[in-house]
C-alpha cells in the first residue's frame, strides 16, 4: 500500500543532523504552520536535496507521512538566493529572520500572512545593500511581532495614549510596557532615553513596505547615521526577547558583519 503523501510549499528555516547522512528539516509551510520532515541522505555530497534545502530557500515538496516524522520524497526549488552563499552578511541576515520564524511558527497554527511576510523579508534582505540589512531584519521582527499580537507603539504614549511631541529633544522607551512614553508619564514605568530619530525609524520600519526600506530614500535627519539600522535592530531584538522570550543568536553575527 502506498504511503499517504501530501504536497507542501515551504521556506527552509533550519536543519538538524540525524544519523550519518540524514537530517531533520524545519520549515514554514504556506499555511504559516511549522513543518518538520526527514530528508534522507541529504548530507551526502551527491544528494540533490542538499542544495535545495539550504537556509531561506523556497521549495515545493512531496512529503510522505511517517509514524514519528514525515519523510521528504521529492523536492523542487521554487526560489533561492545565490548571494547568501557568497556574502556572509546576507546569510546572517536571513538566518536571523529564519531563526525567529522557526521559533514563532507552531504545528496546527495557521498563519498564511506570516508565510508571505517571511518570504518577502528574505527576498528583501537578500537584495538589499549592507547598510539597509539591519533595518530590514528589524522591520521583519517588528512586523512579525505585530502580526503575532504584540504591536509596539511609537507614535503614542503607551501609558496615557497621548500623541508624542515630535520636537522633543529626547525620547523615552519602555520595551516591556509596549513602546514610547511621553515626558509626563516617564515616572510611571521603567524607561530608557534614546534619540528621537530611533523612535521615528522604528515607527517607519514597522509600517513601511520592504521595497521602500530596500530602495527608498532615507529622509530623516539621522538618515546618514551608519548606526541607525543597528540601533533599530537592537530595539527589535530587545522587543522579541521581552515579549516572546526569544534570544536570537544569529543576530550577533549580523551586527558584526554590518560593522565591518
Amino acid at each position: 500500500m502506498a504511503k499517504d503523501t501530501y504536497s507542501e510549499e515551504t521556506i527552509v528555516l533550519g536543519k538538524t543532523k540525524l544519523g550519518e547522512a540524514d537530517c531533520i528539516v524545519r520549515m514554514l509551510g504556506r499555511s504559516g504552520e511549522l513543518v518538520e520532515a526527514v530528508a534522507k541522505g541529504a548530507r551526502k555530497p551527491s544528494s540533490v536535496l542538499s542544495a535545495r534545502l539550504e537556509l531561506g530557500n523556497r521549495v515545493q515538496l512531496l512529503i510522505a507521512r511517517g509514524k514519528s516524522l514525515d519523510i521528504i520524497q521529492e523536492s523542487r526549488l521554487v526560489s533561492a538566493h545565490e548571494r547568501l552563499h557568497r556574502e556572509p552578511a546576507y546569510l546572517s541576515g536571513v538566518a536571523c529572520i529564519c531563526e525567529f520564524a522557526s521559533k514563532a511558527a507552531q504545528r496546527g497554527l495557521e498563519m498564511p500572512r506570516f508565510f508571505e511576510l517571511t518570504a518577502k523579508a528574505i527576498d528583501s534582505a537578500a537584495s538589499s545593500t549592507t547598510d539597509r540589512l539591519c533595518l530590514i531584519v528589524a522591520a521583519y521582527l517588528l512586523k512579525a511581532s505585530s502580526m503575532l499580537g504584540v504591536r509596539p507603539s511609537f507614535s503614542e504614549c503607551v501609558v496615557c495614549g497621548d500623541s508624542l511631541a515630535s520636537e522633543a529633544p529626547v525620547a523615552h522607551l519602555s520595551v516591556i510596557d509596549g513602546g514610547a512614553v511621553c515626558a509626563s508619564c516617564v515616572r510611571a514605568c521603567e524607561t530608557e532615553e534614546c534619540a528621537p530619530a530611533l523612535v521615528t525609524w522604528a515607527q517607519h520600519a514597522l509600517f513601511a513596505r520592504f521595497d521602500d526600506l530596500t530602495s527608498g530614500e532615507l529622509t530623516a535627519d539621522a538618515a546618514h547615521d551608519a548606526r541607525l539600522g543597528e540601533d533599530v535592530l537592537a530595539l527589535a531584538l530587545s522587543w522579541v526577547q521581552a515579549h516572546f522570550g526569544m534570544r536570537l543568536k544569529s543576530a550577533r553575527s549580523l551586527v558584526q558583519y554590518c560593522m565591518l
